[in-house]
């Protein structure tokens, strides 16, 4: 089954330290590379592969943290599926892009996942809002 190439999603109120050991659990190893302001960038590998891994705090509305592999040799398919496992498991707030559920989705939405629930949320809506 193909993979996307990377893989980005956005965790709600999810302090930095449970985000990196659910990663770390997902990957392995997590590398620190740099940190600059918001941005930290992390490298690790998974099967045999270098795989660059980037978290940006304080997006959209400052309540939420970006974490982005940049690597089809995730564990998973798609932005949503790593959504739903980081859901479940870090029991917070998740949105990411829907396409791989809603091909047409349309400007600005994304898919929210939150306590076992699934909606399609218009995020620039919410902030304009």
């Amino acid at each position: 089954m193909l993979h996307q190439d990377t893989i980005e999603i956005y965790v709600r109120h999810c302090p930095s330290e449970r985000l990196l050991a659910w990663a770390t659990s997902a990957l392995g190893q997590m590398l620190l590379v740099r940190q600059e302001g918001c941005l930290t960038i992390y490298r690790c590998q998974v099967r045999g592969s270098d795989i660059p891994v980037m978290t940006t705090h304080g997006v959209a509305d400052g309540t939420f943290t970006s974490i982005f592999f940049g690597s089809p040799r995730t564990p998973w398919r798609n932005d949503v599926d790593c959504a739903r496992q980081a859901a479940r498991e870090l029991q917070c707030e998740v949105r990411c892009d829907p396409v791989a559920v809603r091909p047409l989705a349309g400007p600005g939405e994304f898919l929210r996942i939150v306590d076992g629930r699934e909606e399609f949320v218009n995020w620039d809506q919410e902030l304009e809002g």
